[in-house]
């Protein structure tokens, strides 16, 4: 056989070999990432276990749409579904033991003492919000039974893949799951004809969101989290939700602080200095008559002081106080109260009141 006929054959088995390799190597990884897949029925089973209809409860009527459980009794909302307050909202798992979604002429209008005897609802408040993100983090008193925690993608979703939601659409079955595809996105700055106005990582996607989405979770094929409804458009059949990425960096504002309040039970305005831990000078501060004010720290277990002039007619006459705290969990805008409002309100600093004594000013522990 002359040489170049053996050279030419040499080549040719080569190339063979080698298009072949690629190609099993790209089926190889064609099935791998079909594997992490879910099925579609399971995709929608697991995400019924992830969301929660939400309650919450405003002096106009109540206010209605869902959320998704992140773990460790946290679970993410939109902040507009928990309006202004940080009242304590109610929220229910969207199915019974059974497995079977909740009716819709019964829910939600059975009564929270329904859902609680049967172990699946729970109360919560705000731990952490931001107006601006459109998103508001949840502490469960409780976790409902069959309630599950949600994993987070931890890379962005690209355009035109398939996603998945969840909420209680009004005039729907709660947990009633849409079908979209992924249309734009990035970081924008948008508002809403609401008037609410949002600087986010966002995407777009075409599918309808209705009232009562909002809040819900936004999953890929994976059942991984990728975001969650904000707001949308039915008209033109197209939702906007806020990305994970914006879950991940709110959660971790959340931390333990140690908090204290002061409220100013006197008819006069009084000022006072404090000293936190790791202060090297004291602070001037000021509380008008009839007000109270919340302060809190996270340096260790170390009481902070308060110096203030307790005489109004024999002169100076300065006090040193140190001043115990209550170690609370919290993040970025909770609202902290100096006295519980109703059951399940946890957020509660140390109270402490300046009252009026013969002479001059006292400070006592509420």
């Amino acid at each position: 056989m002359p040489q170049s006929l053996k050279t030419w054959l040499i080549l040719s088995l080569l190339v063979m070999f080698t298009v072949s390799t690629q190609s099993r190597a790209q089926q190889n990884g064609k099935s791998k990432r079909h594997e992490t897949r879910k099925p579609a029925y399971r995709l929608k089973s697991d995400l019924k276990n992830n969301a929660v209809h939400v309650v919450n409860y405003v002096k106009n009527g109540n206010k209605t749409g869902a959320g998704v459980y992140l773990g460790d009794g946290y679970m993410v909302t939109a902040d507009h579904v928990m309006g202004e307050e940080n009242v304590a909202a109610f929220f229910c798992i969207l199915h019974n033991k059974s497995g079977e979604l909740w009716d819709a002429k019964s829910y939600p209008k059975q009564q929270d003492h329904i859902f609680y005897k049967l172990k699946r609802g729970a109360s919560g408040r705000v731990v952490a919000r931001s107006k601006s993100k459109d998103l508001a983090i949840i502490k469960l008193n409780w976790r409902p039974e069959g309630l599950k925690p949600i994993k987070l993608c931890d890379t962005p979703p690209k355009v035109d893949d398939p996603l998945y939601f969840i909420g209680s659409p009004s005039g729907r079955k709660p947990g009633t799951i849409g079908v979209g595809l992924l249309k734009t996105y990035g970081y924008s700055t948008w508002t809403y004809k609401s008037g609410l106005r949002l600087s986010a990582y966002r995407f777009k996607f075409d599918g309808h969101s209705f009232n009562g989405n909002s809040g819900g979770p936004v999953v890929n094929q994976n059942g991984e989290l990728v975001g969650v409804v904000s707001g949308g458009s039915d008209s033109y059949g197209y939702g906007i939700a806020i990305a994970a990425r914006e879950i991940v960096a709110l959660r971790k504002t959340i931390n333990s602080r140690n908090a204290f309040s002061i409220t100013n039970r006197t008819r006069s305005t009084i000022k006072f200095r404090l000293k936190f831990p790791g202060d090297k000078q004291w602070k001037q501060y000021s509380l008008k008559a009839g007000y109270y004010n919340v302060w809190w720290h996270s340096s260790g277990d170390t009481k902070p002081r308060i110096k203030f002039d307790c005489s109004f007619e024999s002169g100076y006459q300065e006090k040193l106080y140190t001043l115990s705290t209550n170690k609370l969990t919290f993040g970025q805008n909770a609202k902290l109260v100096h006295k519980p409002k109703e059951s399940g309100d946890y957020l509660v600093a140390r109270p402490y009141r300046f009252t009026s004594v013969d002479g001059g000013i006292e400070l006592y522990k509420d």
